[in-house]
Parts: structure tokens; C-alpha cells; sequence
């Protein structure tokens, strides 16, 4: 896999409206790696799990990259359980800075309640 690459994702079973199904084809096996690759970091709560507020924590977060400039096409979100237990981190892809973003953008990204971008 390429750098700052990521396998092509099947978005065409979407039962919920929300998230579509995941379907491993092309994901096993892979190693992805990203090199100066912008993302900004959100938290969210979970329940043995099971996030609790996603949908209202995602909502905000692509509201404040979409009025900063900086979403990117083909925008991913990493996810990950993390210490300590009932929270969850994920990661939201930006348009690469080599575009023309700079700190300015990622000051209005944290102003907003979004961690700037790692």
C-alpha cells in the first residue's frame, strides 16, 4: 500500500442510513501507513464499547473541518478504543496542508472544540 493510501472502501450496503457495512475485500492483510498526512483528533464516550454520543461528536467535527476549508475528498475516520475505559479516539482526515492550509486553519479547527490536528 501506497503512503497516506488507504484500500478502496464498498460504501453500496448502507442499511442504516448512517455507516455503511464494512467489507474486509482489500483491507486484510494491509499495512497502512501515512506520512505528514493531517488529522484532527475527537473523543467520544462509550458504553462497554458501544460509542454513546458518536453521532453528535461527528456531526460537530465535519461541521468545523467543513467551515475551515479543510476537508478532504475521500475523507476517512480512524477509530480506536483508548485508556481510559468509555472513551473512544478518532482521527479525521484533512486536506493535505501542501494545499495552501496552514496553522491559521488548524487554529479555527481548535477554536471550535476540535483538537487541533496531529
Amino acid at each position: 500500500m501506497q503512503t497516506n493510501e488507504t484500500p478502496h472502501y464498498d460504501a453500496s450496503v448502507n442499511t442504516t442510513g448512517c455507516c455503511p457495512k464494512f467489507n474486509p475485500g482489500g483491507w486484510d492483510d494491509q499495512e497502512l501507513h501515512f506520512r505528514n498526512k493531517p488529522f484532527v483528533r475527537a473523543t467520544t464516550r462509550s458504553v462497554m464499547h458501544v460509542p454513546v454520543n458518536m453521532g453528535g461528536v461527528f456531526a460537530r467535527v465535519n461541521q468545523h473541518i467543513d467551515a475551515a476549508g479543510a476537508s478532504a475528498g475521500g475523507q476517512f475516520v480512524l477509530s480506536r478504543d483508548s485508556l481510559p475505559l468509555g472513551k473512544r479516539t478518532s482521527f479525521f482526515t484533512l486536506q493535505s496542508r501542501s494545499r495552501g492550509r496552514n496553522d491559521h486553519t488548524e487554529r479555527r479547527l481548535s477554536d471550535g472544540g476540535v483538537r487541533r490536528p496531529v
